[in-house]
């Protein structure tokens, strides 16, 4: 079989060069001996003959195209660009000449060219969802998260079940604030399965700041009863939990407590962490605790500084409340 697709590429080749030699100025042989030179691993030769058949017939957007795809291989992104960009001028609606284009751009390191290039991806009537989420990642890269979120949800309404997009998303939602958002898409993150300790956090945070006291406490529950917890996870869990609907979470679970006595234990060094440490045991009711993590927090700073005057207020107000 081997010997008979030889023969049968040596036929093919022979009558390319026939036909060159028959019309120099006719492009389509010098592309049909690019593709035999692609079957050969012959790249350098491929482009030799794609290019002439793009000088010959410089309206063909597929040559175009080929040898944009052909110097991404070669890692040659400019010349890429180059080419493209070339495909996209004579096929405007192609999706694929678009997104390598796109693709070409940003690994030449032209952002904002890149950019442009994604949103007229997106603008074409067959962009899926991949499309729109490759524009999202270069925006988050960019900072843009309000324009990323819109093409996120955008992929979403073209693949609905895709679980990286709905990650990403998410993400999106908790760095713009969106505690709303990003609570519907932990929620259907828990519910195709990866309740990972990591996610449950995040649901119980995200359910405490969209108002949900209730939610944000079943999620701290179950964060609490998930198996494995290292020592610092469960500080980081004591530490987190210090807000409005702390004093709740206490009379849940006793694994907070564990959590807040080993946060009593380790909070020796940073003055942040005793200062949520004392928010966390005024919410108990613990004045007399507070007031002394405020004032461990206070020996941390400079006498007389602005941040030792405000920890030794605190450190005050927690006093006079154990006397009232």
């Amino acid at each position: 079989m081997i010997e008979l697709d030889l023969e049968l590429r040596d036929e093919a080749l022979a009558s390319f060069d026939a036909a060159v030699l028959a019309d120099p100025a006719y492009a389509a042989p010098h592309f049909n001996r690019g593709m035999l030179a692609l079957e050969t691993q012959d790249v350098d030769r491929a482009v030799e003959e794609f290019s002439t058949a793009a000088t010959l017939d410089p309206g063909d957007a597929d040559v175009c195209r080929v040898l944009g795809e052909l110097h991404a291989h070669l890692d040659s992104f400019e010349e890429a660009a180059r080419w493209y960009g070339r495909a996209v001028e004579r096929r405007p609606e192609d999706v694929v000449c678009w997104r390598g284009l796109a693709s070409a751009r940003e690994r030449a390191g032209h952002v904002y060219e890149a950019l442009e290039a994604w949103e007229a991806v997106c603008a074409q009537q067959d962009a899926g969802a991949a499309e729109f989420a490759d524009h999202a990642r270069l925006l988050i890269a960019c900072g843009d998260l309000e324009r990323a979120a819109t093409q996120l949800r955008e992929a979403l309404a073209r693949a609905s079940d895709d679980d990286p997009i709905v990650a990403s998303l998410a993400q999106v939602a908790e760095d713009r604030g969106e505690s709303n958002e990003a609570l519907e898409m932990l929620r259907r993150l828990d519910a195709a399965g990866a309740s990972t300790p990591d996610l449950l956090r995040r649901l119980s945070e995200q359910a405490e700041l969209a108002g949900d006291a209730d939610a944000a406490r079943e999620y701290f529950a179950r964060l609490v009863d998930h198996g494995g917890r290292s020592d610092a996870a469960e500080r980081a869990i004591a530490l987190r939990r210090v807000s409005s609907t702390v004093a709740g979470i206490v009379d849940l679970d006793d694994g907070y407590e564990t959590a807040l006595a080993r946060v009593a234990r380790t909070a020796g060094n940073d003055a942040g962490d005793l200062l949520l440490l004392a928010r966390a045991e005024a919410a108990r009711g613990d004045h007399a605790a507070a007031a002394a993590a405020c004032e461990r927090a206070a020996e941390l700073f400079d006498s007389g500084s602005t941040a030792a005057a405000t920890c030794e207020k605190r450190a005050h107000e927690y006093r006079l409340a154990i006397e009232r």
